[in-house]
């Protein structure tokens, strides 16, 4: 018998899936967030070293924004924002720009001349684009829809949504600005190759720059977590072993401590092929077709240096996006009291296949050399 029983099980405790049970628990749900027990941060001495930076999405009309009003966190978070004179830059080897909507068109104006309104047309048609799968993340109703009418809407909307982007991209790869367009796709969603409604809904969230943080990715989880169990909701860590399936449905999750918590309804911020491997023999047909066609496309790549706050350029946003052949992008924390910050930066390392794991050790150092070189 279930030692315990939820409404609902979150596997994995990442930024979706705290978001996912946060805003169940507000509509009355009991749910139960399962960590796997991977650090989001390793220690140096006073120093934390974030092992992936997080930026939140709080646009107007953005699906951070509507999160946020309901989970009445506006003010909650607002307070936790740094409010630096630049929110971020692009930087190219001829480029170097200081985002947000009030200075956009001026800087473009400075480093590229006439170019400039071409720039700004193509810019604005692809933020546009972006704005039409709005309504998929929007709506309220089940996403994906349950229902077939929910599910032809859903269809329908990403059509849409998809048709247009590949349109306007098949447009904008025949000008100058594509290349440094999908490398900031490249480094906003942290993925080797975006598709075009990726590239877009990228430079239409990095066109006012994206907002820095206090604590970085630690505010806005500490503020989740708090609104979760604030709500009856409850985080916990465990390895789980097992999920038991009767008649179709998950009725309980067991974890390798040996509890076996029972549950209405299971979300797993897992790969198809880790919820195989938990199903084993009752695994549905189309999730074991879906893990068959995922393929290892990238590696996400983090390097951390503490450096004193004087070695900062002056001038310099806390968000920077580097535009080259292999993008990366520039995290500044806030000083500490002995005026050190942590540069976390950030880049994805494409790959055809998985890399051998003695392989894999020596390409991450090549990676952390190249990158110190570069900075």
């Amino acid at each position: 018998m279930p030692s315990n029983s939820y409404d609902l099980v979150v596997l994995g405790d990442d930024l979706a899936a705290l978001v996912c049970a946060t805003l169940c628990a507000h509509r009355g749900l009991s749910p139960l967030v399962l960590g796997d027990d991977r650090p989001a941060r390793s220690a140096l001495g006073p120093h934390k070293l974030p092992i992936e930076p997080v930026l939140w999405p709080v646009g107007p009309g953005s699906p951070g924004e509507r999160v946020l009003k309901e989970l009445h966190a506006e003010m909650a978070l607002r307070r936790k924002l740094r409010e630096p004179k630049i929110a971020a830059q692009l930087v190219a080897a001829d480029l170097r720009v200081d985002l947000g909507t009030d200075r956009i068109a001026g800087e473009l104006q400075r480093e590229i001349g006439d170019a400039a309104e071409d720039w700004l047309a193509r810019w604005q048609k692809g933020r546009d684009t972006a704005r039409l799968a709005d309504p998929l993340l929007a709506s309220e109703h089940a996403y994906p829809g349950v229902g077939f009418f929910e599910r032809r809407e859903v269809t329908r909307l990403a059509e849409t949504a998809t048709e247009a982007a590949d349109a306007w991209w098949r447009d904008a790869e025949a000008s100058a600005n594509a290349a440094l367009w999908k490398q900031l796709a490249i480094v906003a969603r942290r993925h080797p190759a975006p598709p075009p409604l990726g590239i877009a809904r990228a430079i239409d969230a990095w066109y006012a720059g994206p907002p820095a943080m206090r604590g970085d990715g630690d505010s806005i989880r500490e503020l989740l977590v708090e609104k979760l169990t604030t709500a009856g909701g409850e985080v916990r860590s465990g390895t789980v072993t097992e999920l038991d399936v009767s008649w179709g449905k998950i009725g309980s999750v067991t974890l390798a401590s040996g509890d076996d918590l029972g549950c209405g309804q299971v979300v797993a911020s897992r790969s198809p092929a880790e919820l195989v491997e938990l199903l084993g023999k009752k695994a549905p047909k189309k999730l074991t077709e879906l893990a068959e066609a995922s393929s290892l496309v990238g590696y996400r790549y983090t390097l951390n240096i503490v450096i004193d706050e004087a070695g900062i350029p002056e001038h310099m946003a806390p968000t920077v996006a580097v535009l080259e052949d292999a993008p990366y992008s520039i995290h500044l924390s806030e000083p500490d009291d002995a005026g050190r910050v942590v540069a976390t930066v950030a880049t994805v390392i494409p790959v055809e296949g998985p890399i051998e794991p003695d392989r894999l050790s020596a390409r991450m150092m090549a990676i952390r050399t190249a990158l110190w070189r570069r900075l």
